[in-house]
């Protein structure tokens, strides 16, 4: 079959795209409930957060646009904020910051 498709091995063909979806919808997954409600803090803005990386930031807005490498995962806090740490603002999605 992988002759018909003109696919070999781990190499696509010259010209071609792929397409990886880092969406886990019905989260083949399974993520305790427990867990699950873990991932999904309540924020808005003005809360005062720690990063994924162990910083300390200020929500100072929301994000609308999703950012590449980001999961979105079913049940989880994936809105993306817009984090001010220190005098730079960086993005970063819900399930990754924590409520100080």
């Amino acid at each position: 079959m992988s002759k018909d498709l003109y696919i070999y091995g781990s190499m696509s063909p010259p010209g071609t795209k792929t397409y990886i979806s880092t969406k886990i919808e019905e989260s083949p997954v399974p993520i305790h409930p427990h867990y699950a409600k873990m991932m999904n803090p309540e924020l808005k803005i003005g809360d005062l957060v720690e990063t994924c990386t162990g910083k300390i930031g200020l929500i100072k807005e929301y994000d609308a646009y999703p950012r590449e490498g980001s999961m979105t995962i079913f049940g989880a806090n994936n809105r993306y904020y817009k984090v001010m740490i220190g005098e730079e603002e960086k993005i970063y999605v819900g399930y990754s910051l924590k409520k100080i």
